[in-house]
């Protein structure tokens, strides 16, 4: 994890430093002389070579000082901090609801293989996968708030306000999972041990949930972490269709105002929680099959 970090950091900091306009222009306004360019790109160390900005940079970091915001002059951190709780919400609502449904439908389409109801399913999952998050999110919000007036349009406030967010959000995941589960469930049921547990009379619900599910939830886990970066992806569109005030908004805004601190701080921290997310599916592993283990 910790040089996985490191080239995080590397490849963040040296983005961000080619990317166009000045900073300290932008932090001064139009009306700032050559001269107050000059001073302030000295006291910040703009003028040092690139690696001594970065190690100092880096040095803060560390210490949990991301800097400050070129637009609003807040630290950077307490920008994260308060959107990060909206963005978290939303995006494990969405993958906790992308795999309530993706695991039963995909159980279901492996056992019923074949049958109208396989592949109404699968259509259904390849449709999901092919939606656009921006265009699906438009169009829940036609039919589910201006024409039905279910839900709010947009903001973040009680649960009316999460659904068609994380719904959006979730169901290319959960499409992506169903037809995931149901292949790896096709190949695990037609595995030896599993017509040897036929054989000894158990019950078919027993057999698919204790013997197959187990061993074909391997290579389910592993997408699941995967999603992670597609989810916190999709969640910056998705809070910008449905103005939902989380992290992937405020880097849309910080963007747009050229606010390098802000991109970097809210990079560094999706790569970071992705990279847990994929050590905690490593541990899993050790869980659903025994024969694994970490030295």
């Amino acid at each position: 994890m910790v040089p996985i970090i490191l080239g995080v950091t590397i490849v963040v900091f040296s983005i961000m430093h080619l990317a166009p306009g000045d900073p300290t222009a932008i932090m001064l306004g139009d009306r700032a002389t050559l001269q107050d360019v000059v001073e302030l790109r000295d006291r910040l160390g703009l003028d040092d070579p690139i690696p001594i900005q970065y190690l100092r940079w880096l040095s803060r970091v560390v210490r949990g000082d991301f800097g400050r915001s070129i637009h609003t002059r807040q630290p950077v951190l307490d920008m994260i901090l308060q959107r990060l709780p909206a963005t978290a919400e939303l995006t494990f609502t969405a993958l906790i609801l992308s795999w309530l449904i993706a695991l039963p439908v995909g159980i279901f389409s492996a056992v019923k293989r074949n049958s109208i109801a396989d592949h109404a399913s699968m259509a259904g999952a390849l449709f999901g996968v092919s939606m656009p998050v921006f265009w699906q999110g438009l169009m829940m919000i036609l039919l589910f708030s201006f024409i039905l007036g279910w839900t709010p349009i947009s903001g973040r406030g009680n649960i009316n306000h999460l659904i068609l967010p994380a719904i959006t959000l979730g169901t290319s995941g959960a499409a992506l999972l169903a037809r995931l589960t149901r292949s790896s469930m096709l190949e695990t049921i037609r595995q030896d041990y599993i017509t040897t547990a036929r054989s000894k009379g158990l019950v078919e619900r027993i057999v698919i949930v204790k013997h197959a599910l187990k061993n074909a939830l391997i290579p389910v886990v592993t997408i699941m972490a995967l999603q992670l970066p597609v989810l916190f992806g999709g969640a910056v569109i998705t809070e910008t269709v449905f103005a939902w005030p989380g992290m992937g908004r405020l880097m849309i805004a910080s963007i747009f105002n050229h606010d390098f601190p802000v991109v970097q701080g809210i990079v560094l921290i999706i790569a970071i929680l992705v990279i847990l997310a994929n050590l905690l599916a490593d541990i899993l592993y050790t869980f659903l099959d025994p024969r694994i283990r970490y030295d």
